[in-house]
C-alpha cells in the first residue's frame, strides 16, 4: 500500500522530503488539512502552497480565504519566502507590515522575496482570493480556472467550516461544502486542499483521530 501512494505518479508532492516519503497530494479529489484552533493550519497551508508552486512551474495554485484578509496572506507568504528571521527583536509578520507601510526599500532579502511574489501574483500563477463565495458559487469557478490558459495545480480553502452556503447548521453546510468541491475537484483535475477544526471532543484531546474530523454522519 505504501508503495502504491508513494509511486502514484500523478499525485503532487508536498515539498517536504521526510513527508513525500509516505503520501502524496492527490489530484482530482478532497485532501484535509487538519488541527486544533491556532496550531498552525493557515501557516503550513501556505508553506505547502509555496512549495507546490515552486514544485510545478506549469501549474497555477488558487489559496481561498475564508479567516484572514489577502494582504495579511500575502505578508504571510512574502515571509515564508525570506525562509529566516528578519531581526531578533520582532517577528517577522509584523516587520514586514512595518517595512511594506513605510515604502522601504533596503532590504535585499525582503526586495527578492516580493520581486518573486510579484512575478508569481502576475504570471496567475499564484492567486489569493479573500471574497467568501459560497461552495456552490465556488465549484463553477474552480471548473472554470482550468481554461486561463494553464492547468490548475490545486485550490486551497481556508478552511472548510468557514466558506457559506446553504444549510441551516454547519453539520449540513460542512457536507454540502464537501460534496460540491469534491465535483469540482472531479471536474477541473485540481486538487482540492481544505483546512479543517477538530471538532470539540477532538480540540481537547492530546492525539487527534480521524473520528475528531467528524461534522456529520458523512
Amino acid at each position: 500500500i505504501i508503495e502504491d501512494f508513494t509511486k502514484e505518479e500523478d499525485a503532487l508532492e508536498t515539498g517536504y522530503k521526510s513527508l513525500d516519503k509516505w503520501v502524496r497530494i492527490p489530484r482530482a479529489v478532497n485532501t484535509v488539512i487538519a488541527g486544533k484552533p491556532s496550531h498552525g493550519k493557515t501557516t503550513f497551508m501556505l508553506n505547502l502552497l509555496y512549495r507546490l508552486v515552486k514544485n510545478n512551474p506549469g501549474e497555477s495554485f488558487f489559496f481561498f480565504s475564508y479567516e484572514e484578509p489577502r494582504a495579511k496572506l500575502y505578508t504571510k507568504l512574502l515571509s515564508v519566502m525570506v525562509r529566516e528571521q528578519l531581526i531578533a527583536s520582532q517577528g517577522n509578520l509584523e516587520y514586514l507590515r512595518y517595512y511594506l507601510r513605510e515604502r522601504r526599500t533596503d532590504n535585499d532579502k525582503i526586495e527578492a522575496a516580493k520581486e518573486e511574489l510579484e512575478e508569481l501574483v502576475d504570471s496567475g500563477r499564484l492567486q489569493v482570493l479573500s471574497t467568501p463565495y459560497t461552495y456552490e458559487e465556488a465549484r463553477p469557478i474552480i471548473s472554470q480556472l482550468k481554461e486561463l490558459g494553464r492547468p490548475v495545480g490545486a485550490c486551497f480553502f481556508d478552511y472548510i467550516q468557514k466558506i457559506p452556503g446553504e444549510g441551516r447548521d454547519i453539520r449540513n453546510k460542512v457536507v454540502g461544502a464537501s460534496g460540491e468541491l469534491l465535483k469540482a475537484a472531479n471536474e477541473s483535475g485540481a486538487a482540492v486542499i481544505l483546512g479543517s477544526q477538530f471538532n470539540r471532543e477532538g480540540a481537547k484531546k492530546g492525539e487527534p483521530r480521524l473520528s475528531d474530523l467528524n461534522e456529520s454522519s458523512a
